[in-house]
């Protein structure tokens, strides 16, 4: 097995070079596979996790007319638009996802964009979050990944009101400069120094930490693998910005 790997950019089509990876944990798009390569991929022991953007909604996806009434701002660099997670009927759908992705053989979830709580501070948007995630997880039962949101999840850890067991946070040693170009370069010191500090916090509080990096140098890859070996945390440097 192959460790941790993120494949957000893949479909169905491409349940052979997963299989080839061999990961033992693999985040994918649940949305973007059928119930046969899901199937294949669990024959192989390999944990699923499936993504799911609580925090924005991409417009390809085919509820987008349906919930689209409930965005509340424009995602920039990505086609998508951040929600009102306070709403009931976009909370309902969520849900249902999550127990979808459960009974199709998700073993987590990868909770994304919950950094609307922080962007959209005025709206008090922490309550609802905690509460969404109490519900998926009292539902399901699944492991739930927060992915970045440091906000959110730092205060759901100091509040005592965390219903998830682990974190992923992007770019701690590298960051993308340009999506389309394919183009990543070091992270700026101070800010892999904050985020270097944050994610040993959430280790150091009981959560699992991954790390998910973006065309590293074979410095850097030195570095993440000596940082994550030293605290116990698992970690996938990404060949390409658009994760495929």
């Amino acid at each position: 097995m192959a460790g941790y790997k993120v494949y957000l950019g893949l479909n169905g089509s491409d349940v052979n070079r997963i299989l080839k990876d061999k990961p033992s944990i693999a985040v994918i798009d649940f949305a973007e596979f059928g119930d046969t390569q899901i199937n294949k991929l669990r024959a192989k022991g390999i944990k699923l996790i499936s993504y799911l953007n609580v925090g924005a909604i991409e417009r390809n996806r085919p509820y987008f007319k349906t919930y689209k009434k409930y965005a509340i701002g424009k995602y920039s660099d990505w086609d998508e638009l951040w929600m009102d997670i306070s709403q009931i009927e976009w909370k309902d759908a969520l849900a249902g996802q999550a127990r979808i992705f459960k009974a199709r053989g998700a073993d987590g979830l990868y909770i994304d964009n919950l950094d609307v709580v922080e962007e959209y501070k005025p709206r008090n948007l922490y309550p609802h979050a905690v509460e969404l995630l109490n519900r998926i997880r009292q539902e399901t039962g699944l492991y739930l990944m927060v992915n970045g949101a440091d906000f959110f999840v730092t205060n759901a850890v100091l509040r005592n009101q965390r219903s998830f067991q682990a974190i992923q946070q992007e770019e701690v040693f590298t960051r993308i400069t340009d999506i389309e170009g394919n183009k990543a370069k070091s992270q700026k010191p101070k800010e892999k120094k904050r985020l270097k500090a944050y994610c040993i916090s959430a280790k150091k509080r009981g959560l699992d930490v991954y790390l998910l990096e973006y065309r590293p140098s074979a410095s850097n890859k030195v570095k993440i693998k000596t940082f994550c070996k030293k605290y116990g945390m698992l970690y996938y440097n990404s060949r390409t910005v658009d994760l495929v």
